[in-house]
């Protein structure tokens, strides 16, 4: 109960720490509080990339990365989760602009098998539908497969075969509804497409361009450093828990990276890096596909949301024994991430919030965000 406290306090009182945003970062501020706000939540290991157009403002390693006690490394690989996502999208878009796919075309035109419970209606969901999480799949049927631990090259077949006996809770287009079965199909169409593993166009797509060392999708295809283990909170003790998701799961929440190689990541999104991000696209990954508010909305991949009239770009990310969120503020040009190997109880969202003080952006207290479905 006192650590529970102890986390709320931290957080309370950095969300006054704002009225008057430093113009230069303050390191030793920024540390200690994450520190604080590690020690509150009882998290065993961290490590933090803040930067912006200039160049790294921040990064630091904190804790241990495994029950051996092995120190957490900027080079250490964490599991994403959500933040896997944006990923997917990336790739897809790569497709479109080579012409191999259309956004605006239907699923099946890829899945010919794609099925839903609904007469007829699954025939008009778009690959710009998935992508933005608008087909009308449910959060809830979109998490059928998490506990899911099948390898096989037709782990994706199965799981799209799974959702003939899914209904549609909305129509197809007309609003968000954050679901990982959309980024199942992502996945498969990729596979198709490419006539590839989607490990391997991923690799070869991002990682290898970026020279993202220590990052793969679930399992490493070249040696890499020691990833993390992850942590599960009970009554506020970590414990070791290793879990890798399935096949299934690659495109909602399959990558693992360390901190170093995601901020190359997240700073090449920023910057609309033209060896990754086709410039015609550039733009509309971060543009929201829809209207439900005029503050909050979902890209292709990405989360927005305005905050202070400046657009955040964002994702957060939960994997069972781990919590990831990455992203950066648009024409600033400042980002950053956190990843942390905890996940459970009394963690709460502590990686979104250690990433809002480094953003100074106002935190106030905190809530899992929608982007955090991928708990298993």
């Amino acid at each position: 109960m006192f650590r529970w406290i102890a986390f709320w306090m931290v957080i309370l009182i950095s969300s006054f720490s704002y009225a008057a945003v430093a113009k230069d970062f303050d390191t030793a501020n920024f540390e200690t509080f994450t520190k604080d706000i590690m020690a509150a939540s009882n998290i065993p290991g961290l490590a933090v990339v803040i930067f912006d157009e200039n160049g790294t403002v921040y990064e630091k390693a904190f804790g241990i990365a495994d029950a051996d006690k092995t120190p957490v490394t900027l080079d250490t690989p964490f599991q994403l989760g959500s933040v896997s996502k944006s990923f997917a999208a990336l790739v897809l878009v790569q497709l479109a602009s080579e012409g191999r796919v259309d956004l605006d075309a239907p699923v099946i035109n890829y899945l010919p098998k794609f099925r839903t419970a609904d007469k007829n209606v699954w025939k008009d969901i778009t690959l710009q539908h998935v992508l933005s999480h608008r087909s009308g799949i449910s959060t809830f049927n979109g998490n059928r497969m998490q506990r899911d631990i099948y390898r096989g090259t037709d782990a994706l077949d199965i799981a799209i075969g799974q959702l003939r006996k899914t209904k549609l809770v909305l129509k197809p287009g007309s609003q968000l509804q954050y679901s990982n079965a959309n980024y199942m199909l992502a996945a498969a169409v990729v596979e198709v497409v490419t006539k590839q593993s989607y490990e391997t166009v991923v690799d070869e797509r991002i990682f290898k361009p970026l020279a993202m060392q220590n990052s793969y999708v679930q399992m490493p295809l070249r040696e890499s450093v020691k990833e993390a283990s992850g942590f599960r909170q009970w009554f506020g003790i970590p414990i070791a828990h290793t879990f890798i998701p399935g096949r299934a799961m690659m495109g909602a929440g399959g990558v693992t990276s360390s901190a170093r190689d995601l901020a190359i990541y997240v700073r090449a999104v920023a910057a609309k890096d033209p060896s990754i991000i086709p410039s015609e696209f550039a733009d509309y990954i971060i543009t929201p596909q829809g209207h439900e508010t005029e503050k909050e909305g979902y890209g292709l991949g990405w989360m927005l949301i305005d905050v202070d009239n400046k657009k955040v770009v964002y994702h957060a990310g939960l994997n069972a024994g781990f919590t990831a969120q990455a992203g950066f503020i648009e024409g600033d040009r400042r980002g950053g991430l956190v990843l942390a190997n905890s996940s459970g109880g009394l963690q709460a969202d502590v990686a979104g919030v250690v990433l809002r003080k480094g953003l100074e952006i106002p935190t106030g207290p905190s809530r899992p965000s929608i982007g955090q479905h991928m708990t298993v």
